[in-house]
């Protein structure tokens, strides 16, 4: 088996409220997958003081890859930042910057106010997806570092 990790390896974060400990993570943390096969990692906030009134209102994550393991394909923004398509939201991300770094960055442009309902203690920040490049099965394993 080959091991294909992916680390959060910056993250700035804007928090609105009271700051608390708020986690960043991979989701699935691990699994299994056969070469040639497309599979999705959702990058996910949580432990969030919603009722508290802490919000996300944007985020800067460097994500790295082995891309001797996995090409990748794309991203796909959540969207409890608000709508890009109705300007309540900016996406900075650079994406792909290549030798298995992926830059995601989003700000909102809405209020404490207007993200406190469309936010949850959880929720996917972005989704990003991989197409499986190893030999054999590779095994995927998340490690997230502090900033």
């Amino acid at each position: 088996m080959n091991k294909n990790w992916l680390l959060i390896s910056t993250l700035l974060m804007t928090l609105s409220g009271t700051a608390g400990a708020v986690t960043l993570s991979l989701s699935p943390s691990s699994l299994t997958i056969p070469v040639n096969t497309d599979y999705s990692v959702d990058l996910v906030v949580s432990d969030l003081d919603v009722p508290g009134g802490e919000v996300v209102g944007g985020f800067d994550v460097d994500i790295s890859f082995d891309p001797t393991q996995a090409s990748f394909l794309g991203y796909t923004l959540g969207t409890s930042l608000g709508d890009e398509g109705f300007f309540e939201a900016l996406d900075f991300s650079l994406g792909d910057l290549g030798g298995g770094l992926i830059d995601l960055a989003e700000v909102s442009l809405l209020s404490t106010a207007e993200l406190l309902p469309i936010q949850t203690e959880s929720f996917t920040l972005a989704t990003l997806d991989f197409h499986c490049l190893g030999c054999g099965t590779s095994l995927i394993e998340i490690v997230a570092n502090d900033p």
